[in-house]
């Protein structure tokens, strides 16, 4: 009696903890819905800024280059921004991603790397380094807007135009679908930019205060919404990840469930085939 007691605790127990499961993945799942539309509405604006990007930059003489976009004489030192999770129950999603990380600092002096690190996930994974780490962020992805990541960042770019940082990089995990991501080593600055387009009209317009400082602007503009974008593309995968976790939590629940159900049954079935057995053994003696 006493085993059938145990296993019928044991049932109760990850009944319960299927039930949790399956609510965290309904959470995930709303969450991860709602990350994929935010994703999805940053798309139309980059890629408008992209365009005026590409035509001011074919109407542009070299020396008025901003510095924004300038790669020489820069300094040796590099910034990056690590974008993990607050909270676990995730899957891979922090583990790939650190692994990525720790695969560059290998590569890297110590001494040159200034962290900026979003999530207790980041947070606390590189709590005992031997490089600097600013900024370090907790629940910002959850709340994160246009606006804060400019406040928060915007400072970073003004670093490098003053020769601060000569590299600014961001670690991110891409959103590819609900069940995988990917992640993502990303040079923010300097600037990629594209071939010159030769066949822009020579015509021009007037600037208003001049040509370079909007370049700059549209330029800065450029590498904050692929910063917030990468967040919001981090938060995605993320809760995909987490629905994905959940969902096979769930499983394994429902799985250990049956074989406990069937591991009492049978326990049960022979006690009670024991029990029989006495009450015949115990007729058989009397007679």
């Amino acid at each position: 009696m006493a085993q059938l007691k145990e296993i019928k605790i044991r049932i109760e127990s990850v009944t319960k903890t299927k039930k949790l499961t399956q609510a965290m993945k309904m959470v995930a799942a709303a969450k991860f819905k709602r990350s994929v539309r935010s994703v999805s509405a940053t798309k139309p604006y980059i890629s408008e800024l992209n365009t005026i990007l590409d035509e001011l930059l074919a109407r542009m003489d070299s020396d008025d280059v901003p510095a924004l976009f300038k790669k020489d004489g820069t300094s040796p030192k590099t910034a990056i921004v690590v974008v993990a999770s607050d909270r676990g129950l995730c899957g891979g999603f922090n583990t790939s991603l650190f692994k990525n990380v720790d695969s560059f600092l290998k590569r890297t002096d110590p001494q040159t790397i200034t962290a900026y690190l979003i999530g207790n996930k980041a947070i606390t994974y590189f709590k005992n380094v031997n490089f600097e780490t600013r900024h370090n962020l907790s629940f910002f992805v959850d709340s994160v807007t246009p606006k804060n990541a400019m406040d928060t960042f915007g400072p970073v770019i003004d670093k490098f135009e003053k020769n601060d940082f000569g590299t600014i990089k961001l670690f991110y995990n891409k959103y590819l679908s609900g069940v995988s991501f990917e992640t993502m080593d990303e040079t923010l600055l300097p600037f990629q930019l594209k071939t010159t387009n030769t066949d822009v009209s020579k015509s021009d317009f007037f600037y208003e205060p001049s040509k370079t400082s909007i370049l700059a602007k549209v330029g800065k503009e450029i590498i904050l919404n692929r910063l917030y974008k990468g967040i919001l593309e981090s938060k995605a995968s993320e809760e995909g990840s987490r629905m994905a976790a959940m969902e096979s939590a769930t499983d394994n629940a429902g799985e250990m469930i049956n074989d406990l159900t069937l591991l009492y049954n049978r326990s049960r079935q022979a006690q009670i085939t024991k029990e029989i057995s006495e009450i015949v053994a115990g007729a058989f003696t009397q007679n």
